[in-house]
């Protein structure tokens, strides 16, 4: 994982989900399940691990944001805002792995997205914050000037 990550170019403060056991197609059901679990890894830290999971959770965790990538990939404190583990038992010879990030990439809702991310990154990690102009309303019968509106915001 530490070493996938900054392969990855992530780009914003993201969950991540790590799973482990079951076949390869389970360990990605598992992964993907994951995503829809509430983001507790505040809560976690203060109450302190119970189990072996919580603690590879925290450990996780605590080295990806050593990384320092951080938010928009420009280096700071935060590059994961929660790491989920999740385990499943398997034969011994067989252990897939499987790691899920959230990554956005549909080229219409990009930049928006990406100035939504932005900004609750930096309500998460306190940075000031600043005045931003909100993304172009869409506009479905004049595609043409809502994509060039589009490009001049970003």
């Amino acid at each position: 994982m530490l070493k996938t990550l900054p392969a990855q170019k992530v780009s914003v403060p993201l969950p991540t989900r790590v799973s482990i056991g079951g076949t390869a197609e389970k360990a990605m059901l598992m992964a993907k399940e994951s995503l829809m679990q509430p983001i507790d890894m505040p809560e976690l830290i203060a109450r302190g691990p119970q189990s072996r999971v919580e603690e590879l959770r925290i450990e996780l965790y605590e080295k990806v944001n050593a990384l320092g990538i951080g938010a928009q990939g420009l280096g700071g404190l935060t590059t994961v805002l929660d790491v989920k583990v999740l385990d499943y038992p398997c034969h011994a010879a067989n252990l897939p792995v499987a790691l899920v990030c959230t990554l956005y990439t549909n080229p219409f809702t990009i930049v928006p997205l990406y100035w939504l991310a932005y900004e609750y990154g930096r309500l998460l990690t306190g940075q000031q914050h600043h005045a931003a102009t909100p993304p172009p309303e869409w506009d479905a019968q004049g595609f043409g000037s809502w994509l060039q509106q589009m490009v001049d915001w970003a």
